[in-house]
């Protein structure tokens, strides 16, 4: 799946970037989707290590090891792409210690200081004969019998060329768990996975690219909710993902709960009167109101059901509504709450005496 660039969705190598180099790579291990991780950043970019990671690994390219330092790079045939590995390299080649690699040569490059890179490649090369304010002395890479010509020519075209942006290892680790983690749940379970990722996507233009990317790669429709098993999220099912209500506009943050803790529903008759009959027993004011109404059957036409059309539906309500109102006014003429059928007594009082409800009226 990852071979083959459909990683829509998972975790780091959704962008056309990381699904060329998967294509091209075509990682068969933790360590190539690390590699792959790490290889994407603005250094082994700009060298060119994207396509010559992937020629090496697929033997279109000899693999070279820098200053003979096959242990330290063999997971990356040959390419330096965490600052671990230069960490490591100066330890092996210079005799750097273990502070000295992290704190002067890894903050160095990372941080761009100028000064501190230019001790360094002093050190890397030629060495620091004594102990000061640096840490213990560094034999250096020539002192160690390396090629000067080559310590250079590492130096300026790898440190110089592509440290100052390469990542750690120990974040490409942890990205690519992650990785592996989304891509297995995207495989096994499609739908699920898909309808978790679009209920945390805000941006509609993403939501509408994910519609198209549903339909043509994955076979997947993305459908209006059905009144018999509505969600507040994105709900899947088999070979379709329904959207939740709270994606509909029109449809306030206070109405959702009652429709959802209401139902279940079998008709839009059904519905209107229970949403009236659970606001009247558990909130204050009416929650699910017209507009709200309206929005889920015109907007998306949530509940048009069994061959109802909008229009019989948009008149039932109507009818409905037009029954609630005079319920009300009814009420109202009576001083009697609505909620309970207690009474309000005294012209100025707010409070029902019997369920503490206020009126609405």
């Amino acid at each position: 799946m990852i071979s083959n660039g459909q990683t829509d969705g998972v975790f780091q190598f959704e962008s056309d970037l990381f699904k060329t180099v998967s294509k091209n790579m075509e990682p068969d291990s933790i360590e190539d989707l690390i590699a792959i991780t790490a290889v994407n950043r603005p250094g082994p970019l700009k060298a060119g290590y994207d396509k010559l990671l992937a020629n090496r690994k697929k033997g279109l390219e000899p693999i070279e090891y820098a200053l003979g330092c096959e242990d330290i790079l063999k997971t990356t045939y040959g390419c330096m792409l965490y600052q671990e590995q230069l960490m490591l390299m100066s330890q092996k080649v210079a005799g750097f210690n273990g502070n000295q690699a992290d704190s002067y040569l890894r903050k160095g490059c990372a941080k761009k200081k100028r000064s501190l890179m230019d001790l360094c490649r002093q050190w890397f090369i030629y060495g620091k004969p004594e102990q000061d304010e640096y840490g213990q002395p560094i034999a250096g890479g020539i002192n160690n019998g390396y090629d000067e010509q080559e310590l250079i020519s590492f130096w300026d075209n790898v440190v110089e060329g592509c440290a100052s942006y390469i990542f750690n290892k120990s974040h490409a680790n942890i990205y690519s768990l992650l990785t592996v983690i989304t891509a297995w749940l995207k495989y096994y379970y499609t739908e699920e996975f898909f309808a978790a990722h679009l209920t945390y996507l805000t941006d509609d233009d993403k939501i509408a690219k994910y519609n198209t990317i549903l339909k043509k790669q994955y076979k997947i429709k993305l459908t209006v909710p059905d009144i018999r098993n509505l969600s507040d999220s994105y709900n899947p099912g088999k070979g379709k993902i329904a959207y939740g209500i709270n994606k509909i506009k029109g449809v306030g943050v206070k109405a959702i709960p009652t429709i959802l803790n209401a139902g279940p529903y079998e008709s839009v008759e059904d519905f209107i009167t229970k949403v009236n009959a659970y606001d009247k027993k558990h909130n204050d004011k009416k929650t699910v109101n017209k507009t709200a109404t309206i929005a889920l059957i015109k907007k998306v036409k949530t509940l048009i059901l069994m061959g109802q059309t909008a229009t019989k539906i948009l008149g039932v309500v109507k009818i409905k509504q037009e029954e609630i109102n005079k319920q009300q006014e009814r009420y109202r003429n009576a001083g009697v709450c609505q909620y309970c059928g207690g009474s309000f007594k005294g012209l100025f009082t707010k409070t029902c005496t019997e369920c503490g409800k206020k009126k609405d009226y």
